[in-house]
């Protein structure tokens, strides 16, 4: 059997149709888009106007702007992206009050939307649409192992303020989640970007090599 060295490498084309990948699109948009990152964001904006409001008020605002939101960027991304199906193992992906993604609840969508979302245990989409990129494969699959599994997972707590969630295996809170602030990567050379840019068709960061990694990079507050 052939010994398979980089990310790019490892990734296996599978056959899509634009009706799966609406549904995947769909799914991840709504996550990211509804979760506590930023509800706490919307909530903060509306208040900073306007001060206290009253919580129902306050409810209805935030949905109104997060609906908003999910429908202009599950439009923007829609079937015409990058996907993935990532898989673990014997290790399992964890969950959170928050995860690897730069949406917010704007009036536009971002220029390069990206997000990886753990959906079970055992199963995370990346859906991402780079600024440039070869259309085909649309989508593809990754089986990672235990070692790049903790990374994702750290990626989640990262990303994280309050909650992690997890079946089986209580992972070790860091420092960032410690920290009880929902935080992002400031910089590119960050595991999930890595595993990103190691996606057929999407240029690398740095070379054709590229790897699942974890350095040490910055991160800043939301």
């Amino acid at each position: 059997m052939r010994h398979v060295s980089t990310l790019s490498q490892r990734f296996v084309t599978v056959a899509d149709e634009d009706q799966i990948l609406e549904l995947m699109t769909e799914c991840a948009v709504s996550l990211a888009v509804r979760g506590p990152m930023n509800r706490e964001a919307c909530a903060a904006l509306v208040e900073q106007l306007r001060g206290p409001i009253a919580t129902k008020e306050r409810n209805a605002l935030i949905g109104l702007n997060m609906r908003k939101s999910q429908r202009l960027l599950s439009d923007h991304i829609s079937s015409k992206a990058k996907f993935v199906v990532v898989y673990s193992t014997a290790k399992e992906f964890v969950f959170g009050d928050g995860f690897f993604h730069n949406v917010q609840n704007k009036r536009m969508a971002p220029l390069s939307p990206k997000m990886m979302v753990p959906i079970t245990p055992n199963i995370s989409i990346v859906v991402c649409r780079p600024t440039s990129y070869m259309v085909n494969p649309r989508l593809t699959t990754l089986m990672l192992t235990d070692e790049e599994v903790d990374l994702c997972n750290e990626a989640v707590q990262v990303y994280s303020k309050n909650a992690i969630y997890f079946r089986n295996q209580a992972p070790l809170p860091n420092q960032s989640f410690r920290s009880g602030q929902h935080e992002c990567y400031a910089a590119w050379d960050n595991p999930i970007d890595s595993l990103i840019h190691g996606i057929p068709g999407v240029s690398s960061l740095k070379s054709p090599d590229v790897r699942l990694a974890f350095p040490a990079v910055p991160k800043f507050h939301r």
